[in-house]
């Protein structure tokens, strides 16, 4: 079970604050070699999934909007997943326009690379967003996921 999954918010709270404590704490050049692509960015990312898969959006979505206003857009994989996490945050918030700004982002971003996660976070997105397929907006976003998948992108 990952890190924010399976619902457990104190365990979830505890292991987060221990990672931003460890991290203050660091000596950067003691750090081993995997550790590159660690910084605060990812682990305030980190912090907004969890709470997406938590259900607390009301606290993902400033995390991951603060982030994502100037994560580098050349680390599109990254980028196609974390605007993700806010299109689903926006979703369970009700916030229906702003999810699917965020979806759209998502699918753009996505149908530039090879990615099975990537494709799979969008085809989440289709579903949590199939109670308001009657809206424009949702309908928008359905139109351009069917002309990508007739392009060839991988779509269920």
């Amino acid at each position: 079970m990952g890190l924010c999954q399976g619902g457990e918010h104190r365990p979830t709270e505890r292991t987060l604050a221990a990672v931003e404590t460890t991290y203050d704490q660091r000596a950067p050049g003691d750090d081993p070699e995997w550790v590159y692509w660690l910084n605060e960015d990812e682990i305030t990312v980190m912090a907004g999934r969890c709470y997406v898969e938590l259900g607390q959006a009301e606290r993902a979505v400033p995390l991951l909007s603060e982030v994502l206003e100037h994560y580098d857009e050349r680390h599109t994989r990254e980028l196609a997943l974390y605007t993700s996490w806010l299109a689903e945050a926006h979703v369970q918030l009700g916030a229906v326009d702003e999810a699917v700004a965020a979806a759209i982002r998502t699918l753009e971003l996505t149908s530039q690379i090879t990615s099975a996660r990537s494709d799979d976070r969008v085809n989440l997105l289709r579903r949590k967003l199939q109670p308001y397929r009657d809206t424009p907006v949702v309908a928008e976003f359905e139109v351009m996921v069917r002309e990508l998948a007739n392009s060839g992108w991988p779509v269920s």
